[in-house]
C-alpha cells in the first residue's frame, strides 16, 4: 500500500536476529539460503519470516543489526582518525 513502509517496524518475538532466539530456531540452511542478502550493498533484502509472502518485508532485527555494525564502524574509524 501506498506510504507504508517495505520493513517491519520491530523485531518480532522469534526473529532470527534477536540475542534472546534460542539457537537452532532457525536451521542453518536458512542462512545459507539468506546470504546473498546480507552483504554490503546487497540488490536483494533480508525477508523476514513473519511477513505475508504477498506482501513481503524486510527484516527489522536485520536493519538494526547493519545500523549497530555500521554506527560502530563509523565510531571506531573516527576514533582512529583522531588517534584516540
Amino acid at each position: 500500500m501506498e506510504g507504508e513502509p517495505d520493513h517491519q517496524r520491530a523485531p518480532c518475538a522469534r526473529c532470527p536476529w534477536r540475542v534472546d532466539t534460542p539457537v537452532g530456531v532457525f536451521p542453518a540452511q536458512v542462512f545459507r539460503d539468506s546470504a546473498a542478502t546480507t552483504y554490503d550493498l546487497a540488490v536483494a533484502p533480508f525477508g523476514c519470516h513473519a511477513s505475508d509472502p504477498n506482501r513481503p518485508l524486510t527484516c527489522a532485527g536485520f536493519l538494526l543489526l547493519v545500523l549497530l555494525v555500521t554506527s560502530s564502524s563509523v565510531c571506531s574509524s573516527v576514533s582512529t582518525a583522531l588517534g584516540d
